[in-house]
């Protein structure tokens, strides 16, 4: 058994858990990505998502977006939000899977409280140093 930091394990996570997740549900590399922009931007906007943000997050074409959309939805990544809007948009929601490899690590800090309250420690992609707070 290995003992790491708390700090260790949000960097890992960050790190590992898109390889071992993709790996493990066999999804085309394009899928993911069009999946996990729609739950940055509804996490963000706190709404479902149109294609063109989608679009302009990802830097692709809305025929790309359009493309492989069907395909997350039909894997069952994302869905169509309830209500149809002006001019028949249909916006899009994520579709929240229990099923990660690893689990999150605010769910790790909020159940082991001796890790503490909060902690810090640095984005591995961006530099950014990230907060975790219970």
């Amino acid at each position: 058994m290995i003992d790491i930091e708390f700090e260790d394990y949000c960097v890992a996570y960050h790190i590992f858990e898109p390889v071992f997740s993709s790996t493990l549900a066999g999804l085309p590399s394009q899928v993911t990505l069009l999946a996990k922009a729609v739950r940055r931007l509804n996490r963000r906007q706190k709404r479902a998502v149109t294609v063109q943000e989608v679009a302009k997050l990802l830097k692709w074409t809305e025929s790309l977006v359009y493309k492989h959309k069907e395909d997350a939805v039909k894997l069952g990544l994302i869905k169509y939000e309830g209500e149809t809007h002006e001019k028949n948009v249909k916006r899009l929601l994520p579709v929240h899977h229990p099923s990660r490899f690893l689990p999150h690590p605010r769910l790790v800090l909020k159940r082991n409280r001796e890790i503490g309250r909060k902690v810090k420690y640095v984005d591995p992609f961006t530099g950014e140093w990230k907060k975790l707070e219970r």
